[in-house]
């Protein structure tokens, strides 16, 4: 009865697995939150080995169907994809939504931590300024349910945060993010840079994000730099799995203002 398979051979049976847990989930036979069986009663109403239910569980993962509880099991994720959302209006929505949430509306969890760094030989370049200028890094995760959603690193010019409580704790930012900081610390933002790549995630990437390093998901690079009057004032790195990102674009026409 069952397989023999490591759950990755020719035949592929971890995919017909996946595709039928993946089917029952966007169905709704399979609801947010709700438990999958162990991987043995799988196994068996799948007639495979526990091993091949394994990798179609990481896939499932890899697509942000499935979260992973430790101790616990295998759960629906209750997740949807999280809106970025671009604006040409201070970089964040006029009508007071925050510049990240996800589509359903959900808030999302903010891990954040604070370091003081030397700037690399990339975060030099993207900033403008020498390698090794010291330099406040707010490292960030975006978390939903104990699902790691994004991974962000925002770096400024130790000069500019020098003796702000405020950006070098990991206490976050009432109502207000990096951009309403700098402009009320009189950093004049005349405008940014962001590319956007999509590129498989490293192995560190992937252990990060709690998925499977052996079948790295696609995640979505963003690069983005705010331009002072005089300098670049901030330049933020933000990794995310494709599936699990919406960039939301709200740029002006010939009116000069963003859609309502």
């Amino acid at each position: 009865m069952g397989d023999r398979s490591n759950g990755d051979n020719g035949d592929h049976r971890w995919e017909n697995v996946a595709n039928r847990l993946r089917s029952e989930i966007i169905n709704g036979q399979r609801r947010p939150g709700s438990q999958l069986p162990p991987s043995t009663v799988l196994a068996r109403d799948h007639r495979v080995s526990r091993q091949t239910i394994q990798t179609a569980v990481d896939r499932l993962r890899t697509e942000g169907l499935i979260s992973t509880r430790s101790g616990i099991g295998w759960f629906v994720a209750n997740s949807a994809a999280v809106q970025l959302l671009r604006s040409s209006v201070h970089w964040s929505d006029r009508h007071g939504r925050p510049a990240g949430e996800l589509s359903n509306g959900w808030r999302p969890q903010v891990e954040l931590r604070t370091h003081l760094v030397a700037a690399s030989d990339r975060v030099a370049a993207d900033l403008g300024v020498s390698v090794g200028t010291q330099l406040c890094l707010r490292e960030r995760r975006i978390v939903n349910h104990g699902h790691v959603l994004q991974l962000g690193h925002t770096f400024l010019p130790r000069e500019i945060t020098r003796g702000s409580t405020e950006m070098e704790t990991a206490a976050p930012l009432p109502d207000r993010g990096t951009y309403a900081w700098l402009r009320g610390a009189g950093h004049h933002l005349v405008g940014f840079t962001e590319k956007v790549s999509a590129t498989l995630a490293t192995a560190d990437e992937a252990e990060r994000l709690g998925l499977p390093a052996r079948r790295p998901p696609v995640v979505v690079r963003i690069t983005r730099i705010a331009h002072g009057a005089r300098r670049r004032l901030e330049v933020d790195y933000l990794i995310a799995c494709a599936n699990q990102l919406q960039l939301v674009y709200e740029l002006p026409g010939h009116s000069g203002s963003p859609p309502p």
